[in-house]
């Protein structure tokens, strides 16, 4: 069973100094755990979110993408694939259908 979002990490800060923007920030919930990053880069198969929190090789992870102006979420499941200081790669089963990956288009790179 999925923990409930509520998380009480806060995104890193964006390279300006400054607060990232909304839509660039992501909620990933591990079975134990909700948490909180940033997208550094976005495709149909898999998301990088920057995060110093630890979530762990092959460990299955929710993601939920927030819309842009505020309309709704897409929460997508997937697996950590890759892990490095800055953050994680999250590959997602099954990668971003047509529609999907439509309503994020802003986020992607």
């Amino acid at each position: 069973m999925w923990k409930s979002r509520a998380s009480t990490k806060s995104a890193p800060a964006a390279a300006s100094g400054g607060a990232p923007p909304a839509e660039r920030t992501v909620d990933f919930d591990t079975e134990d755990h909700s948490y909180r990053g940033v997208v550094r880069r976005l495709d149909a198969t898999q998301v990088v979110i920057e995060t110093a929190d630890p979530v762990g090789m092959d460990e299955e992870v929710m993601v939920s993408f927030a819309l842009p102006g505020g309309a709704g979420s897409i929460t997508v499941s997937g697996e950590v694939v890759d892990r490095s200081g800055a953050g994680i790669t999250v590959r997602f089963a099954p990668p971003l259908d047509d529609a999907q990956t439509g309503r994020l288009s802003p986020l992607f790179d």
